[in-house]
Order: C-alpha cells, then sequence, then structure tokens
C-alpha cells in the first residue's frame, strides 16, 4: 500500500523527529467489514515521532485519505454519551447568537439537529465527503465535498463549526488557515476536539492513531489559533477528559507572531510512560485470561481493542467481541478474525469476564450490561 511521509514537525515545519514508540502492521481501518478475508486487511507500521523543537508527537507515516475514510466506521453516532456531548456543544454555540452556520464534516447532523431546535431563524450548512443525514429540515443542508482551497464559503456564514475534526488533520497550520480566510471579521470557529493529554495522563488505550496523528492539545491548539489570528473568547472542559470546546473569533487581517515553550522533555516523559503502561496493562490482562475458569470478552468492534491486540493481548482463548453497535454485530473487526456480537449474548451466562478499555465511554458501557444485561458480569479495566 502506498502512504504519505510526514517528515517534518506540524508546528515549526523543522525536520527533527525523534521515534517514539512503533506498532508493525498495525490495521488501517479501524470498523467492522463483512468479508472473512483477514489475510487481505491492509495493514502499515504505526510510528510515534515526537519533534525535538516542540514537543509535538506526531504520525508518520500517514494513510493516504482515500483509503483511511473509504468506508464509515460510526464513531461518534452511537451511545448517550455522544448525544450529551453535542447538545452540550449546540448550548455552547447558542451563547454567540450565531444565525448562519457552516459545519465542517458534520456526518449524520446531529449537533445540527440539536442548535436548530434551539435557535429560531437559524440555518446550517453540512460539508461532508460521504454526507449520511439521518435528520432532514428545511433549515438544514448538506453539501458533498472537503474543506480545501476549492472550497467555497457563502458571505453571510457568520459562524463555521467543527466537532472532532481538528485532530484528523494531516496540517493543521493550513487548516487553521483556511479557516480565517472563509469567515468575515468578527466571525467565529467554534469547535469540539478530544481531550487528549488528559487522556493520556489517565492512559487511555486509544489517543492517537492513523485518524488521531497529532497530539492536538490546548498548548498546540491555541498556538495555532493565535498565529493565524484569532482570538480566544471561551474555552470549556466537557466531563472532565472527553472534550473541549473552544470559540475563537478572527480580529485584524493577518498572522501576529506567537511563541510557545518547547514541550518536548516534559511529552517526552509523558509519552513514555503512556506506552509503557498499556504494554503492562496488556500483559496483566493476558496473565488474567490464562488463569480465568470463566469465558472472556472483548468490548469494543473499534480501534481500542486493534490496539490492545496490537500490544500482544491473547486473542486465542476470547469468545468474541462485544458491541452495541448494531451495524458492527456479525461482523468481523478489520485487521482480526474476531466477530462482532451483542451484549445481549451475556444475558443468563452468570458470570463471565468482559476486557473493557474504551475511555471515556467505560461508565456508560459497564452500567448498561450491569443493569440491563447481567449483573454478574466482571469487568477488566
Amino acid at each position: 500500500m502506498k502512504h504519505l511521509e510526514r517528515n517534518e514537525c506540524v508546528v515549526t515545519g523543522d525536520n527533527d523527529l525523534e521515534l517514539l514508540y512503533g506498532f508493525d502492521n498495525f490495521p488501517v481501518y479501524m470498523g467492522c467489514v463483512d468479508n472473512n478475508k483477514h489475510e487481505e486487511d491492509l495493514k502499515l507500521d504505526m510510528n510515534f515521532f515526537i519533534s525535538k523543537g516542540s514537543g509535538m508527537v506526531q504520525l508518520n507515516p500517514l494513510v493516504p485519505l482515500e483509503i483511511l475514510y473509504k468506508d464509515s466506521h460510526g464513531s461518534g453516532s452511537m451511545g448517550d454519551s455522544w448525544r450529551r456531548h453535542h447538545r452540550a456543544l449546540a448550548d455552547f454555540i447558542l451563547k454567540y447568537e450565531s444565525i448562519n452556520i457552516f459545519e465542517i464534516g458534520g456526518g449524520h447532523g446531529t449537533l445540527a439537529r440539536e442548535y436548530i431546535g434551539k435557535r429560531e431563524k437559524s440555518t446550517w450548512t453540512i460539508l461532508e465527503a460521504n454526507p449520511t443525514p439521518n435528520y432532514y429540515h428545511d433549515r438544514i443542508s448538506f453539501q458533498k465535498g472537503i474543506f480545501d482551497d476549492s472550497c467555497v464559503i457563502n458571505n453571510d456564514i457568520d459562524t463555521i463549526v467543527h466537532s472532532h475534526l481538528f485532530e484528523h488533520i494531516y496540517s493543521p497550520v493550513s487548516f487553521i488557515k483556511k479557516l480565517y480566510d472563509s469567515l468575515p471579521n468578527g466571525g467565529y470557529t467554534i469547535f469540539s476536539v478530544p481531550f487528549l493529554e488528559q487522556q493520556i495522563k489517565e492512559n487511555i488505550t486509544y489517543c492517537l492513531g492513523f485518524e488521531h496523528t497529532i497530539f492536538l492539545n490546548e498548548t498546540f491548539i491555541e498556538f495555532f489559533l493565535h498565529q493565524a489570528g484569532f482570538k480566544i473568547i471561551d474555552k470549556q472542559i466537557y466531563q472532565e477528559n472527553h472534550s473541549l470546546f473552544y470559540c475563537a473569533q478572527k480580529k485584524g487581517d493577518s498572522c501576529i507572531d506567537v511563541s510557545f515553550p518547547n514541550k518536548y522533555d516534559e511529552y517526552l516523559e509523558l509519552f513514555k510512560n503512556y506506552f509503557q503502561y498499556n504494554e503492562n496493562k496488556v500483559a496483566d490482562l493476558n496473565r488474567l485470561i490464562s488463569s480465568s475458569e470463566e469465558k472472556v470478552f472483548l468490548f469494543g468492534g473499534h480501534v481500542a481493542s486493534q490496539y490492545l491486540i496490537s500490544y500482544g493481548l491473547n486473542i486465542e482463548c476470547l469468545e468474541s467481541i462485544l458491541d452495541n453497535d448494531p451495524k458492527k454485530q456479525g461482523r468481523r473487526l478489520y485487521g482480526t478474525n474476531l466477530k462482532v456480537r451483542s451484549p445481549q449474548v451475556l444475558r443468563n451466562m452468570g458470570k463471565v469476564n468482559v476486557i473493557l478499555r474504551q475511555g471515556v465511554f467505560n461508565k456508560e458501557i459497564k452500567e448498561d450490561i450491569l443493569e440491563q444485561i447481567n449483573n454478574n458480569v466482571v469487568f477488566w479495566e
């Protein structure tokens, strides 16, 4: 498979990247598929580098976008956690009385629906490479496309919104400049990103990967915004470790010179500890699997499970993968032979063990299984 090389720091542009950690032959798609031909699944070495001049952690090589996003994997479309997130973000946007909103990567239109219901006379346009609307409204429209230099935004747009998109961007400086140039003076960009630094500190299994290729934390987000000429108006932490909400306003007509502290030493230690923790966690899980007299399941038909397997999780003794998404059930997790089943299979099983490393979604998943399906399940987190 052809891949893309990114040998320079995305912050400084310097060729000063130092290898931190790597996985050989990691699956390039984080979803589930119908076929059983796991030997044909595309894989690529996943290498984490750190910039000596900025401390930015980033991936190299990169998967071409047309391969990475060939199919939707359903992330962000299931569960109460995401519905609550979209409601909270809509309320955050509402504070700035936006009327004509342009959303990049709005997918299924859930955020638009939340906002339109709260703000009369507003309009919402969604730009999406593969639109999959699950809601139709005369004030919501969809455009098929991507946010690049050829993208033209109507002059009446006052706010550009994106949710859990920024961390997917390969060239953040160019992306922010395009946002700035697309807005009128006084216009807003309002967005949500995963709270990556807190998640790394909490050793959540999946934080960076082929889709999240840069360590987009507060230090770098705010540097990119200020460098482009934006003024940060507001910032909010959502649910302690889930997301960061930002509102930034276009001010002036040119970029400003902004400096930032070199975070190399701090982030080098942070990530070394993070990778070591996950290696140790998988070793502990393997010991539990080998000594268990009960059936063992792995929760998550998604990338966190692919990570655990790449760290060396013993999958030979697993019954199957569990996932709440009906669109994944009965299908195979890409890069593995494991089939995905509904958690309903745990009903009436008595005591079983479930490996659960789904980060900010652990609480919701545990409560649902224990209260609705089987209160004898033991979770290994």
